[in-house]
């Protein structure tokens, strides 16, 4: 990375291929804050089947075990 922002500045490519520089980069790591909750209805539909597939997932594992161990799963608990 070093040497890619290195070669950019000594060859010009800002003004050459009309590249943007970043500037100043601050120190640190900012503090966390909250998402905005505008986004929300934009990741609802992800969310939801991110959370779907994470109980299938675990649905089959436990009665793979159960099965493996001879005992009984209730889907609801």
């Amino acid at each position: 990375i070093i040497a890619a922002s290195f070669a950019c500045y000594c060859t010009n490519m800002e003004n050459t291929y009309g590249l943007e520089v970043v500037g100043h980069i601050p120190q640190g790591i900012p503090s966390p804050r909250a998402p905005p909750m505008s986004i929300l209805s934009a990741v609802i539909t992800e969310a939801f089947g991110v959370a779907l597939v994470g109980y299938v997932a675990s649905l089959a594992l436990a009665q793979g075990s159960a099965k493996k161990f001879k005992y009984s799963i209730d889907d609801n608990q």
